[in-house]
């Protein structure tokens, strides 16, 4: 975890409906937690050695308490099915301090907040703090909205799909702040681009990697003394490296923030993070271990320091 402070926390509420799963934690030894700001995340250490990156959707206005919400599906690639079996109230989990990459900008623009599915969460966490105009959408299951109760008073508007109602309070000052899948975002913003919304107004955070059900295993050979790990097809290579003993800086998770960043020595390759640039991935000098992965039978890396 990037962030130095750990954090002991105690579940002490957990509500499931539907694919979802909603834990509130406190401190394990009571008191004040490190405050956050909307838009934020913590990062899970879970029992079996993966770390898993969770939004913080209650208001940052409570110290006592930090919220998350995790999608339990068939499709997990085992934090949520993790939690799902061991996260009860009473079990206490060790947690990095909150780290913010998603943060909402000050001034006094109005906003568009428009979520995907799970993506919601950072999102509620703004819209309890906002304190300019703003318009909230939600495109998604509404068993997945319905989990968290009323947000009547945040004025959630529900959608199942990307349609024109979701821009009219669009106005040529208003700043869009997007969350969802990769595929939600990629259609969210084809859509702001018909309407006339340059990039520069939209904030945006992946809520999740691309995961093919055929991803293939390959070797991760360490260049200063030969060790080779092997990374499964249901597994990235930072779980990997930590399995095996190395410490891996993740922060976002999601290939954003460059935290993890390691350097390649030989092999090519699958390069699925935003981080770095077209050239820096073509020169296959660095490679982010927390969700790109290799074309080569091979890849071999400097250590994590």
């Amino acid at each position: 975890m990037s962030n130095s402070q750990t954090l002991a926390l105690r579940v002490t509420q957990r509500v499931q409906n539907g694919g979802v799963l909603l834990l509130e934690l406190r401190a394990a030894e009571d008191g004040e937690l490190p405050p956050f700001t909307a838009g934020a995340h913590i990062a899970l250490q879970l029992g079996n050695g993966w770390v898993r990156q969770y939004s913080l959707y209650n208001s940052p206005m409570e110290q006592h308490r930090y919220c998350i919400a995790v999608l339990v599906t068939r499709h997990s690639r085992g934090g949520g099915l993790w939690l799902q079996e061991h996260a009860h109230p009473g079990t206490v989990l060790s947690a990095s301090g909150p780290v913010n990459h998603f943060p909402l900008a000050s001034g006094d623009r109005p906003l568009l907040l428009l979520a995907g599915g799970i993506g919601i969460t950072p999102l509620l966490a703004m819209a309890e703090v906002c304190a300019r105009p703003f318009a909230f959408h939600y495109v998604g299951r509404s068993e997945t909205l319905n989990v968290f109760g009323s947000l009547a008073h945040l004025g959630v508007q529900t959608h199942t799909s990307i349609e024109d109602s979701l821009f009219s309070e669009l106005t040529p000052q208003t700043a869009v702040y997007l969350c969802g899948s990769g595929a939600f975002m990629a259609a969210a913003r084809e859509a702001l681009a018909v309407q006339g919304v340059a990039d520069e107004r939209i904030f945006a955070e992946s809520f999740s990697l691309a995961w093919r059900e055929s991803e293939r295993g390959f070797w991760l050979e360490i260049a200063d003394d030969s060790r080779r790990i092997w990374v499964s097809g249901q597994q990235t290579m930072a779980e990997a490296l930590i399995a095996a003993g190395y410490d891996v800086a993740i922060s976002c998770g999601v290939g954003q923030c460059g935290s993890c960043a390691l350097d390649m020595v030989a092999g090519e390759a699958d390069h699925r993070d935003s981080y770095l640039t077209d050239e820096q991935k073509a020169a296959q000098r660095r490679v982010m271990p927390c969700c790109s992965r290799a074309l080569s039978a091979v890849l071999v890396i400097d250590a994590p320091e």
